[in-house]
């Protein structure tokens, strides 16, 4: 065992022991908020529950929650978590709408700009002293195993982590944060499909450090982990969640997996990235060097069409009105009908991407290995042995362009092509949302699609996207 945790993470000598402590150091000395910046964070928390106290009913609670009240936030991350816990006895759903709502609006001050937003529970949204502050109304549990939303569990994940975590254990937090922000998968949203905050806090709870995660991480295989041993072993505990790419039971709810937004991408950036540092351990896995687009960036893009590049085909079409946690799965499931018809209908698929701004306008991006396939194809039948099959095939290709004939131990046809030319597909399947079942949200809007030539991919609108798309390297496998 011990011989395969070398394979796979490297053998780290006392001069790499040194070199990762001196990185880690000068990464945590960055990231770290200063005192006064906290102090200012607390203030401001401190003065809106204040006002709330002024107007919300006494049984309500009112707890800070969130990155800023466990100590883990990272320097320049302004954002205040705020949650008015309702008992469920005295108060319904609507209540959390009509009471809770007005009395977060009482808690602003004057003149400042606040929004609702919509997740499982409505939640407003402000800025308050240039801090990023949302009022979340929630119902108070007595446990989180009772069930409800993901807010009405945040006190008891904060309560967890305060009563275990350390000061030490706190920058070890820190710096897995920048680490996977900077790997673009810090984020339990749908857009991301990565880390959220409380399982890189429960990530460190297990592995005692940062650089322990990443040794451990390097040479995770199905990784299950479970703090309180609510199962009586990793491989039932994948099984209880239908084996995920990572299992993290929540320590105070044995029946959700904190991991569950994780992807097996975003899992696989992660271990790759681990073993990355572990080998070749520099600040670039913390810092992003400002990338600016140049001449050299433009031509690549517009390469994107060039000899020897796969053709390339993009469609432009407006974004609809919906919150961002609906509109990136709906682009994410549309782009992936688009690319299984296209593979369907034998265009290889070199590789796609999709884009969004989430306000006004949506993006596909193919890279195909051929713009046209022969007007006829090749259809292959049952083997012979099937006879009812080779039956029925026959009777289904009796004026067939060729055959059926025989090859091996199989019977064999030939067709017109539906489509011959890949663009053609695409066109028909945007053209015919439903046909494909394309989502409800996006349908729409695909209809009324625009061909997005390589030149507008140049453009500063999707510049850094298109360079992404083209460009196709990640940093830790330069540094691996």
């Amino acid at each position: 065992m011990a011989d395969a945790r070398r394979a796979c993470r490297g053998a780290i000598t006392k001069a790499d022991e040194k070199r990762i402590k001196a990185v880690l150091a000068e990464a945590l000395a960055e990231i770290t908020p200063p005192r006064a910046e906290t102090e200012n964070d607390l203030a401001i928390a401190e003065e809106v529950i204040g006002r709330l106290r002024e107007k919300i009913p006494k049984e309500v609670e009112i707890a800070l929650v969130g990155s800023v009240a466990k100590g883990t936030q990272l320097k320049g991350d302004k954002d205040v978590d705020i949650f008015l816990l309702f008992p469920k006895s005295r108060y319904s759903r609507a209540d959390l709408d009509t009471i809770g709502l007005p009395c977060a609006r009482h808690a602003v001050c004057k003149g400042a700009k606040c929004s609702t937003k919509h997740a499982e529970h409505p939640y407003l949204q402000t800025v308050v002293g240039g801090v990023d502050v949302e009022i979340v109304p929630a119902f108070k549990a007595h446990s989180a195993a009772e069930g409800g939303s993901a807010a009405d569990r945040s006190p008891f994940h904060t309560e967890y982590v305060l009563r275990r975590i350390s000061e030490k254990g706190k920058g070890e937090v820190r710096l897995l944060k920048k680490f996977l922000k900077r790997l673009s998968v810090y984020g339990a949203e749908v857009k991301v499909e990565g880390f959220s905050g409380y399982l890189c806090e429960l990530l460190i709870l297990k592995c005692g450090s940062f650089q322990g995660l990443l040794e451990e991480a390097a040479c995770w295989q199905e990784p299950a982990i479970d703090l309180e041993g609510h199962y009586p072993s990793p491989a039932q505990a994948r099984e209880k969640f239908a084996f995920p790419p990572l299992t993290v039971v929540d320590p105070v709810d044995r029946n959700r997996n904190v991991a569950a937004a994780v992807s097996q991408t975003s899992l696989s950036k992660f271990v790759l990235a681990a073993r990355a540092f572990l080998r070749n351990p520099q600040t670039e896995f913390f810092f992003e060097t400002e990338r600016k687009l140049g001449k050299k960036e433009f031509a690549e893009i517009r390469a994107l069409a060039g000899r020897g590049a796969p053709f390339a085909r993009a469609l432009a079409f407006s974004a609809p009105d919906v919150v961002p946690d609906i509109l990136w799965p709906q682009l994410r499931r549309t782009a992936r009908i688009l690319f299984e018809r296209l593979e369907a209908a034998g265009f290889q698929v070199f590789d796609y991407a999709y884009w969004t701004d989430e306000r006004k306008s949506c993006a596909i991006i193919f890279q195909l290995t051929v713009r046209e396939l022969p007007a006829v194809e090749k259809v292959a039948g049952p083997e012979i042995q099937f006879v009812s099959g080779v039956e029925d095939f026959v009777r289904r290709h009796r004026n067939p362009l060729a055959g059926p004939w025989v090859g091996g131990n199989r019977i064999y046809s030939a067709k017109k092509r539906r489509f011959s030319r890949a663009e053609d597909l695409i066109w028909y399947i945007a053209g015919h949302p439903r046909e494909f079942a394309i989502p409800s949200k996006i349908a729409p809007f695909l209809e009324k699609a625009r061909p997005l030539p390589v030149s507008a991919l140049a453009s500063p609108k999707y510049a850094r996207f298109a360079h992404d798309f083209v460009h196709k390297k990640h940093y830790y496998l330069e540094l691996y």
